[in-house]
């Protein structure tokens, strides 16, 4: 609900101000008309919202084009919001699954959209698995603060074809949670350690698309910083 609020000279806001308590709607939205003329409008909710009125007033505010405050000072340009994934499962994919990859098309066959291309923290370790067609790369948690940022890409499946998904995910992978550069948790394929004994660590690259480019780049008679580049 939204409702027109209007400043009294005490500085306090008629609606959504409990005079009882002395509290405030945290959504309240004020700004100043033109000819100095106070006004704004109050959101209201159930309990439990203020997060959706917060970003509706977000919005409303950069919408109306005003500045901020008594100050005149121009509002920044919003930062986009976080895509809405309602009650699919977020998964990193880190290789074969990469957009424009050899396997991409299977997060597609199970309903999956793609929501962002981000990095995981700096927790994880990037190995070229052997003998594996189309060629993979393993992911491997190592100690916090110990492996390198690995360039991912977050998809989002309906949780029906997730479960068909990780039933068909072949050892040594396997589906585990993964922590982004940000903070957050978030399904993901990792790799046994036993399986990457002895394996190449491509870490350096920070991720798989940059290996594969590389090793491009070495077959076109470039040179490459690691080194030699095979699968």
């Amino acid at each position: 609900m939204e409702a027109p609020t209007n400043h009294d000279r005490g500085g306090r806001d008629k609606p959504g101000h409990d005079p009882g308590e002395g509290r405030f709607n945290l959504a309240e939205i004020h700004s100043s008309a033109p000819a100095f003329t106070p006004f704004g409008i109050t959101l209201l909710a159930p309990g439990g919202n203020d997060g959706l009125l917060a970003a509706i007033g977000r919005q409303f505010h950069t919408d109306a084009g005003l500045p901020i405050g008594a100050l005149g000072r121009k509002q920044p340009a919003l930062a986009p919001l976080p895509d809405a994934l309602g009650d699919a499962v977020p998964l990193a994919v880190v290789g074969a699954h990469l957009s424009g990859m050899p396997l991409n098309h299977e997060l597609r066959a199970y309903q999956a959209r793609f929501v962002e291309a981000t990095a995981t923290a700096p927790d994880y370790r990037l190995y070229v698995l052997p003998g594996t067609t189309p060629p993979k790369p393993g992911l491997l948690r190592v100690a916090a603060g110990q492996g390198s940022a690995i360039a991912v890409e977050v998809w989002a499946m309906p949780p029906e074809p997730f479960g068909r998904f990780t039933a068909a995910v072949p050892p040594p992978l396997s589906i585990g949670s993964v922590r982004l550069a940000d903070g957050r948790w978030v399904k993901g394929s990792l790799v046994e350690a036993e399986a990457v004994k002895g394996a190449r660590d491509i870490s350096g690259f920070g991720g798989w698309r940059e290996f594969v480019a590389g090793r491009s780049e070495v077959g076109l008679g470039g040179r490459n910083r690691s080194g030699p580049v095979c699968l």
